[in-house]
């Protein structure tokens, strides 16, 4: 039997975000962007959390970087990208060094999902190296998911790209000159994610294709669901039980759980009902199923989201 009834759920049906209470500093510790005698200073010891860009171009070709930080109710997204190219006789290089901090006042589990995509030809290379805690251990050179928890002590992670190319003259075993040349570039994104929040779907849509759950950097869950353009107001059903009741409006979509709990929130022309939960931790965990609904009243009617089984701990 539950604790506690879905109706003490604090729900939020709004697209404000509340203060993420995963905090991020991030220090350049090295890095150089150069292409030939051209260069771009870079700002060593200097906080970048809101992000850096350099570039650079000379006789020998180009150099660049740019990397930022994006953050939601649900996530942190780290993206870089860097290129070099050589075209005349010369190197080009791109390189930095990031040393990322993440606080929580309390005790955060989730997961860095790592995704990176380089790119290269002729003398060009890319080069990923992360480093999971700053202990000098190279925990991840491609795409990776790094389980992490940290709170209240600090999670460091330092984060090191770095592209470069080289172009030429050689001479060939004829006494003929070959020239050589390269270019590399490189994407990189880390994700920061919670995972305390897992949710499958347990019964299919009728009509509104989208619905998911995610956990927050609050501790909660925020599920969200697209409805069709023109909905004037979103409807979420939240329950323990599966259950097959039919809806008595077109086209007959059916709550596929025990609703124990029914919240609603205009949508003003916002094409996507958003709701946020929050609970206490002596609350935690538990289990149950959500489905939003999706209600148009000039053509009364109502359709169905997928139904969600969630597991909250």
């Amino acid at each position: 039997m539950p604790r506690f009834t879905l109706a003490s759920i604090a729900l939020f049906a709004t697209l404000a975000a509340l203060p993420a209470q995963v905090s991020t500093t991030a220090v350049l510790v090295g890095g150089s962007v150069q292409a030939g005698a051209a260069s771009s200073p870079m700002p060593l010891g200097s906080a970048v959390a809101t992000g850096l860009v350099r570039s650079c171009a000379g006789s020998t070709g180009s150099a660049g970087l740019s990397f930022g930080q994006v953050a939601t109710m649900t996530a942190l997204d780290i993206g870089w990208s860097l290129s070099c190219q050589a075209n005349n006789t010369g190197a080009s290089v791109a390189e930095a060094t990031v040393r990322y901090t993440f606080v929580s006042p309390f005790a955060f589990t989730g997961r860095f999902v790592v995704e990176w995509n380089p790119t290269s030809n002729g003398t060009g290379a890319s080069l990923l190296e992360l480093d999971l805690g700053g202990d000098g251990t190279v925990d991840a050179n491609g795409a990776a998911v790094l389980p992490v928890t940290f709170g209240p002590n600090a999670c460091q992670l330092d984060v090191h790209v770095r592209c470069d190319a080289t172009a030429g003259v050689v001479t060939n075993p004829f006494g003929g000159l070959l020239p050589f040349f390269g270019a590399a570039n490189g994407v990189l994104t880390i994700r920061l994610e919670p995972t305390h929040c897992v949710s499958q779907v347990v019964a299919p849509a009728c009509g509104q294709a989208t619905f998911q759950a995610s956990g927050t950097f609050l501790r909660g869950v925020e599920a969200r669901g697209s409805v069709p353009v023109g909905t004037e107001i979103a409807i979420l059903a939240l329950g323990f039980a599966p259950a097959v009741q039919t809806i008595p409006l077109p086209p007959g979509c059916t709550v596929n759980l025990d609703a124990a709990a029914l919240y609603w929130q205009p949508l003003n022309g916002v094409p996507e009902g958003v709701w946020t939960m929050s609970l206490g931790p002596s609350l935690l965990p538990v289990s149950f199923r959500a489905q939003q609904f999706a209600l148009d009243i000039e053509t009364a009617s109502v359709l169905g989201s997928p139904t969600l089984a969630i597991d909250w701990h």
